[in-house]
């Protein structure tokens, strides 16, 4: 029997958090020594490259309202990482738009750097199209640092949004939950709408090639209409807030 849409969906939100990813990880690959780290969600190696741990991103030093919690972010990447051995785990050779290294990490220690930031409330999941490995499982361990209020989740500022609210914090990184009002389809953009006027309310946008990620993933967006989901990305001023969506890990449904 076919799966419904909300069964598909249900589907692929229990698929995100099955068993560690990196627990089974086929392949690893030593690294050149971390020297320093940057921030708290990157490294610069002994080669001279620099290495940007996918999945999650870290306070941001530049940013006044971030900056305790970003040093908290960069001294605890610094004990988990110089002076240790790392290990990249598959795909290694992947790198970003700024030639960054993007990978997953292990210390000599076996700790998974990425998992260490997050369950100490340092990180917040952020996925990539291209690199979404142990997003279930980074996720999982976010969300019980935020009951757990630990690091940044016991902040004010770093509180998850909802759609009233969301037009106060524009232009920097955010978690959104919403109920998704009306889901409308425009020459093959999807847009997700958290109010009766898109003009003014909050809007997700999704377009091709998105679409056609969360087509493979098995969702169907008419499904989303009266769900609740949470979604996490750059929110910015468009016809009231807006938020791109370029790929699954971004929303989760977490509620009817």
């Amino acid at each position: 029997m076919p799966l419904s849409p909300l069964a598909s969906i249900a589907l692929l939100v229990t698929a995100l958090f099955a068993l560690p990813w990196h627990a089974g990880a086929a392949e690893e690959k030593p690294l050149p020594a971390a020297v320093e780290a940057i921030d708290g969600q990157s490294l610069r190696l002994e080669d001279g490259s620099i290495l940007r741990l996918a999945g999650i991103i870290a306070p941001d030093a530049t940013s006044g309202p971030e900056r305790r919690m970003a040093d908290e972010a960069r001294r605890a990447l610094q004990a988990l990482a110089v002076g240790k051995t790392i290990r990249a785990q598959a795909p290694v050779e992947r790198r970003d738009r700024h030639d960054r290294r993007l990978l997953q990490v292990k210390n000599g220690d076996g700790k998974w750097l990425q998992g260490e930031l997050l369950q100490a409330g340092l990180a917040r999941v952020w996925t990539q199209p291209d690199a979404i490995e142990g997003a279930g499982e980074m996720l999982a361990l976010e969300a019980q640092a935020r009951t757990d209020r630990q690091g940044l989740w016991a902040l004010p500022y770093f509180a998850i949004l909802t759609g009233e609210t969301a037009a106060q914090a524009l232009d920097r990184f955010q978690i959104v939950e919403f109920t998704v009002m009306d889901v409308a389809r425009v020459r093959g953009t999807v847009y997700l709408n958290a109010g009766r006027d898109w003009r003014s309310d909050l809007t997700a946008r999704l377009e091709r090639p998105a679409v056609k990620l969360f087509a493979d993933a098995g969702q169907d967006f008419t499904a989303l209409k009266g769900r609740t989901i949470r979604m996490r990305g750059w929110l910015r001023l468009y016809n009231g807030a807006f938020m791109d969506i370029s790929h699954p890990q971004q929303i989760e449904v977490v509620g009817p």
